[in-house]
């Protein structure tokens, strides 16, 4: 048996023999890993709780009932709730009677990849904001940083808003000891004037990405305008979440092999659910024939020479483990895409395209492993 037909009765045999839940349980930890963590610090009525409405598109009310405790004085805000891709940290507003932000910044500084300075540009004084920041770049180095103005409402004289916008530039850039990146926007909310515009929305998701490279907003920029490729656009997190697992559980030597077919084969199931489409053997294989096997060869499903590339001293444990979690990353996506398409035109009763399926995949594995590059 070939090494991609044994791929192939391997992934049936977990998407057979194991409940969703055993499958979900399997890639939790490797997932929590890679999800990025965004630190929110401002003084109350800053706009915090706008910025993740912008972000994620959820409505006052999920986010209100969204957040759960961190520590005493700081909550999280998962997003999505079921397949995490996003995590943001919001702690209690900085210069608040009896608020001690000590604690918060100890066990902030542990888990956030990025800290969002959240400043009004009719406040200036950002003397609490700078405080802390200025603790975090020199406890936690490595840790990148976004200023974002907003009230750009309250301010509307250009010239009045530019001096504003300078003045706390200037300290931010002093506290962190270095240029701090920044964007100005006018947000919707309980404690903000105006209305967000499209791009307002876009120029925070840019800067987020910069910094991040979060695959979920990335990816999301790519994909088809088609009526197959909007329903995709619902189910793209439950991929990416999968993906990920992959991604992070590849880099172990050994583990990887079973751990990423486990990713692939949850994600499948997961899928067939949402497309109300029940995985059978025969429907498994008319999709690798649809496929083919020199294109899954040729595009990131030799799982045999990753493994073994591994197990090379030095080598297997640095650029080997690194490019094993790559490509099953990329490959996983890709996957999931191609199933996603597959399993569309599976429930409508249409013909399904092998070349464009295998275009999707191709197309899906290239952004996906530029994405995952720029990410690592």
């Amino acid at each position: 048996m070939t090494l991609i037909n044994r791929y192939w009765r391997s992934l049936w045999e977990e998407v057979s023999s194991k409940t969703g839940d055993e499958r979900q349980k399997e890639v939790e930890s490797a997932t929590e890993k890679v999800v990025p963590m965004i630190w929110l610090l401002g003084k109350t009525a800053a706009g915090k709780s706008s910025i993740v409405k912008c972000v994620t598109g959820a409505s006052e009310i999920e986010i209100g009932n969204g957040y759960r405790p961190c520590t005493r004085t700081a909550d999280i805000f998962v997003y999505p709730p079921d397949r995490p891709l996003l995590k943001f940290l919001d702690t209690r507003g900085l210069g608040e009677t009896g608020y001690d932000p000590a604690e918060d910044i100890r066990e902030c500084m542990e888990h956030s990849h990025v800290v969002v300075a959240v400043a009004k540009l009719d406040d200036p004084n950002q003397q609490e904001l700078c405080d802390v920041l200025r603790t975090v770049s020199r406890k936690a180095r490595g840790t990148e940083f976004l200023l974002v103005h907003t009230g750009k409402g309250c301010v509307p004289e250009d010239g009045e808003r530019s001096r504003a916008r300078g003045e706390v530039q200037e300290m931010v850039g002093e506290a962190v000891g270095r240029e701090v990146p920044w964007i100005e926007l006018e947000l919707a909310g309980p404690t903000t004037t105006g209305k967000e515009t499209r791009e307002d929305r876009d120029k925070l998701v840019d800067a987020l990405c910069d910094l991040l490279k979060v695959p979920a907003f990335v990816l999301a920029r790519r994909e088809r305008s088609s009526a197959e490729g909007k329903e995709f656009s619902n189910h793209r997190n439950t991929v990416l979440w999968y993906a990920a697992g992959a991604g992070a559980s590849d880099t172990l030597p050994v583990v990887g092999a079973g751990s990423v077919i486990a990713s692939q084969s949850a994600m499948l199931v997961a899928l067939g659910r949402r497309y109300e489409v029940e995985w059978t053997l025969p429907l498994l294989l008319r999709l690798q024939a649809c496929l083919g096997t020199a294109f899954l060869l040729r595009y990131g499903l030799n799982f045999g020479l990753r493994q073994f590339g591994k197990l090379i001293p030095v080598y297997g444990q640095t650029v080997g483990a690194l490019a094993a979690g790559t490509i099953s990353f990329t490959a996983t996506y890709a996957l999931g895409r191609a199933a996603a398409y597959f399993l569309f035109q599976v429930r409508e009763g249409r013909e399904v395209s092998p070349e464009e399926l295998r275009a999707l995949y191709k197309q899906a594995f290239q952004s996906g492993k530029n994405t995952e590059n720029d990410r690592r």
